[in-house]
């Protein structure tokens, strides 16, 4: 995924870059390769000898035994001007500003102050997007004649410097390390410039924040066999944002999606393990492992958490090779856009950042660890009952329990039996003298009850919330939607029920 800051929009980017929706998506299996590789992270090796699909064959050499823990993450030669790239977009520019920049030399050309327009609340997102338009617009225009400029300039048999303006002069000098002959010619065109947010005021805040995990998650890897370095994955998913949500349903600090989270993780009403940054770090590690397991090599599999595996598994079949560089290079799958082709390059920038943060920030204080006790219930309870007894109140349970869904802590759901529930620390005796307390009347063996209500032609989520007198919020919450205006005729949707 592109990274923006959470309070800018990514449709934003997209826009302003004519980037197609497809290039945020975790590019999962198509139907033809859902059962081989469903099989292959189930650790059913033997798909790839019989699977009628050609493209998989070349799979029986890379399965093989692998020892993923020792890993180098030297920046590639062919890498090396990404990855300045990124480092200048982590800790020179910050979200205020929009970066302008060649997509192929990873060159900057400006920088946009759009401070009057991040983060203000009396302004409409579709009025901000149309500004933010024109002025990127304007300001491409005006490199693409720069450019265009230089293109006639240079190839005039008597050109001097001279001849350049202060502009020009600047853009040339910034293109010498370019070597190509026709390289102002090849930039000037439209697609090249880009836009891209700064990212070094969330970097900072990610480095404060990522002090309550790093060292569990850290540990959590170790246990996996994975070199701890693919911890700081995060930097670059959400900046450590436990409550990071993308446009497209992706969540939590690593930002899973649904159905990929469902393969390692607990997702259902009640609880959602994307959102707890330790358990779904367990999900991450295991993923990844299985990524390497399949593809072999750290590079493919850290871009097969962005692109999909099966993805992943195209490119190098279709290149015929498994050098990442040369992926970037030949592949020219329509979702392997300019997320996925920078997603290694990307952490690779995170990775020296983080290891280099005081050259960088200066001296940044880091939150403490959680510490918590842990119960584990033989019975359902409404989240009031959970509170009282707990004495603490709902917004503190929350904090210390990030996989509760909306629901429970609206209370249309019951705290689910059979989960460990974390409590303060020191508080795990007293709440279980308390829960022996308990009315039988308060305890409950099964779930809460819910309503179902099939998609007619003319409904609204308005109009359904009224018939069941909820809210619009509650059901998009039980049913995990990401747009308000796409539910369809059909469709069959939880109505959450109040207590």
């Amino acid at each position: 995924m592109i990274p923006v800051p959470p309070d800018v929009e990514e449709k934003e980017l997209e826009e302003l870059n004519g980037e197609d929706e497809l290039d945020q998506l975790d590019n999962g299996p198509t139907e033809r390769d859902k059962a081989a590789l469903e099989d292959l992270l189930e650790g059913n090796k033997a798909v790839t000898t019989n699977h009628p699909d050609s493209r998989f064959s070349f799979l029986k050499r890379l399965l093989r035994p692998l020892t993923p823990q020792n890993a180098d993450f030297e920046v590639p030669p062919q890498l090396a001007d990404r990855v300045e790239f990124w480092k200048q977009i982590f800790t020179k520019f910050d979200s205020k500003q929009l970066v302008l920049h060649d997509i192929d030399y990873f060159l900057i050309y400006d920088a946009i102050d759009v401070s009057d327009l991040v983060g203000r609340e009396n302004i409409s997102s579709n009025k901000r997007r149309r500004i933010l338009k024109i002025r990127f617009q304007q300001v491409q225009n005006k490199y693409h004649y720069i450019l265009r400029s230089l293109a006639k300039k240079t190839k005039a048999a008597n050109f001097d410097l001279s001849q350049l303006d202060s502009e020009e002069l600047r853009i040339f000098n910034l293109f010498l390390p370019i070597k190509e002959p026709d390289k102002f010619l090849h930039a000037h065109f439209h697609n090249r410039i880009r836009a891209q947010y700064g990212m070094r005021d969330h970097f900072m805040n990610g480095i404060k924040l990522s002090g309550k995990y790093l060292r569990t998650m850290e540990q959590i890897f170790q246990e996996e066999g994975l070199p701890i370095e693919l911890t700081r994955l995060p930097f670059i998913e959400s900046s450590f944002h436990i409550r990071a949500h993308s446009r497209v349903g992706a969540s939590g600090i690593w930002q899973f999606m649904r159905s990929t989270g469902k393969l390692f993780l607990r997702i259902d009403e009640a609880i959602d393990e994307r959102r707890d940054p330790l358990e779904s770090t367990r999900g991450a590690a295991k993923l990844l492992k299985k990524n390497y397991e399949i593809l072999g090599s750290w590079p493919l599999a850290v871009t097969a958490y962005n692109h999909g595996t099966a993805g992943m598994l195209r490119a190098v079949e279709e290149c015929n090779t498994a050098d990442l560089p040369a992926i970037i290079r030949q592949y020219s799958g329509r979702r392997f856009g300019f997320a996925s082709k920078n997603f290694y390059a990307e952490f690779l920038a995170a990775l020296e950042v983080e290891a280099d943060k005081e050259k960088y920030f200066g001296e940044v204080e880091t939150d403490s660890p959680p510490t918590f006790d842990v119960v584990t219930l033989d019975r359902y309870l409404s989240i009031e009952t959970l509170s009282r007894h707990a004495g603490i109140d709902k917004m503190a349970l929350a904090e210390l329990n990030p996989a509760f869904t909306t629901s429970v802590l609206k209370g249309h759901l019951r705290v689910p039996r059979n989960y460990p529930i974390r409590f303060p620390a020191g508080t795990r005796s007293a709440f279980l003298e308390s829960y022996a307390k308990i009315p039988e009347k308060e305890k409950y063996a099964k779930q809460q009850g819910k309503n179902f209500h099939t998609v007619s032609r003319g409904d609204t989520l308005s109009v359904i919330a009224r018939r069941y007198n909820t809210s619009i919020s509650d059901i998009i919450d039980a049913n995990a939607l990401h747009n308000i205006h796409h539910i369809r005729v059909g469709q069959i949707l939880t109505i959450p029920v109040r207590q």
